[in-house]
């Protein structure tokens, strides 16, 4: 990705992108405005918690390729950063959310329905 605006440091030799200001859009307004629009559409709340779970750790997961390692930790598992892996796992949170809403109220219901053959 070209940022035409990149400005160089270490003498010249590279390019850094302003990766807060790409956070502060992307995890900060795009989150907000998904959730405030979901927040009457859905009707269990940990449904939202996992969008946000599932979001943040998307956009999380590609600008971590914008930004530079942490100098004392650099590049972990097969070239992923430490921020990266922990957005991997956030991302699967929210789907583990999502699943288990599901399966949840799918069972709710399965015992709603026997109750109401058995008694009515």
């Amino acid at each position: 990705m070209y940022f035409p605006r990149a400005y160089l440091v270490d003498n010249g030799n590279l390019l850094r992108h302003p990766s807060q200001l790409y956070e502060a859009f992307f995890e900060g307004i795009i989150i907000f405005l998904v959730l405030w629009f979901l927040r009457n559409r859905v009707k269990k709340p940990v449904i939202l918690s996992a969008v946000y779970l599932i979001l943040y750790g998307s956009f999380r997961f590609i600008i971590e390729f914008l930004r530079e390692p942490d100098s004392h930790m650099g590049f972990l598992l097969n070239g992923y950063t430490m921020g990266q892996i922990l957005s991997i796992l956030m991302i699967i949170s929210g789907l583990i959310l999502i699943i288990y809403s599901q399966k949840k109220l799918l069972f709710q219901n399965k015992n709603l329905n026997s109750i109401k053959t058995a008694f009515f």
